[in-house]
């Protein structure tokens, strides 16, 4: 069995990159023929860090976690972090007042251990660091584990390359998927043959893979035939696809899903495959499923933001609400400092109506 990946390693270099560091602006900025200063760009992101940190301080039961491994000198600090325990202890105190870069720091750190985004093999997640979070996710072990085996990989596959990867979907039974916009449009881009890899690959063709998780197979695979309804703007961000009848698929229509009663603070956890820093040097071409835990930050008509780490290729994963195990919704994409889903009730609604 090949070595897992450093995960909370992958994690933290994750949101250490997301805040982009001083010297990454200064280092742009040089380059650049923007007015804008580095150090108005500085500013600007140093709040946008402080409202991620604040997110996670609401939540009593982890930030009383983080502190008391902190008193006792147990916080597992990420190799390769430039911070000493002693020095997270006393920024703790002090965030709202530090500089940039040191900011930059102690969030990337704090962020990877309470927004840890967990490798997935054999249809279960890894165990995280905090023992607050375990204990979440253990509650409704089998109902999270349920959501895990119905998100699978779309990727475009064929004999001439070894094939990419466009995002996630939710597979709701043998034949429907639920996915973003954006991954339906890449679809018909390449059935169409705008895509760059329509013209090569003539038997190139669009696929779901359920499993794609870290150094396991065999893979299980079937086609997508057609893109059967894309959402307005008015009523968030998804897409229903057809998919090729699969035996394989089939366990996944036997459980009926349950949408989650949302409000501010809830509780969150997405499954896709996003592509974080070192994944690539180990999965070049498709990056492994992965559960990434967060917090409902705030709710909107069709949808909602959270602050689950995802990146590009995370569009179309399902959200669950992990203290009941019932659906929260579809991620979209990010938004400016936010990441957004659209709410699961909604697209329940639009799936009533198109099945009558």
């Amino acid at each position: 069995m090949k070595a897992e990946p450093e995960t909370q390693k992958s994690v933290y270099e994750w949101h250490r990159w997301t805040s982009l560091r001083i010297d990454y602006w200064k280092s742009n900025n040089e380059k650049s023929d923007s007015s804008k200063s580095a150090t108005s760009i500085a500013k600007f992101d140093a709040a946008q860090v402080n409202l991620r940190l604040q997110t996670l301080m609401s939540d009593p039961s982890l930030f009383m976690e983080i502190r008391d491994l902190l008193i006792r000198n147990k916080f597992p600090i990420t190799k390769g972090t430039h911070l000493t325990i002693d020095e997270l202890k006393n920024s703790l105190d002090e965030l709202w007042s530090l500089e940039p870069s040191k900011l930059f720091e102690v969030e990337a750190v704090l962020m990877a251990f309470g927004r840890p985004s967990l490798l997935i093999q054999d249809d279960t997640f890894t165990t995280p660091l905090s023992e607050v979070l375990k204990t979440r996710l253990l509650l409704h072990r089998n109902k999270i584990i349920r959501s895990i085996r119905s998100v699978g990989r779309i990727q475009y596959q064929s004999s001439a390359n070894k094939g990419y990867s466009m995002g996630a979907a939710w597979v709701l039974d043998a034949s429907l998927v639920v996915t973003s916009r954006s991954v339906a449009k890449h679809i018909q881009d390449i059935w169409e043959g705008s895509s760059p890899w329509s013209s090569s690959d003539a038997d190139g063709r669009v696929e779901i893979e359920l499993k794609g998780e870290w150094d396991r197979s065999p893979k299980v695979t079937t086609k997508v035939t057609d893109v059967i309804y894309e959402s307005e703007n008015t009523e968030g961000d998804f897409a229903i696809l057809k998919i090729q009848s699969d035996p394989s698929f089939s366990y996944l229509s036997k459980e009926t899903p349950e949408s989650s009663t949302l409000i501010e603070g809830t509780n969150l956890a997405l499954i896709g495959y996003p592509c974080l820093l070192d994944d690539s040097s180990v999965q070049p071409q498709y990056f492994p499923k992965r559960l990434s835990i967060g917090r409902l930050t705030t709710c909107y008509r069709n949808r909602f933001s959270h602050d689950c780490l995802s990146s590009g290729t995370s569009s179309g994963s399902l959200v669950i609400d992990i203290d009941t195990g019932k659906i929260a919704g579809i991620h979209s994409g990010v938004q400016g400092s936010g990441s957004f889903a659209t709410r699961a009730d909604v697209i329940f609604a639009k799936l009533h109506r198109l099945r009558g």
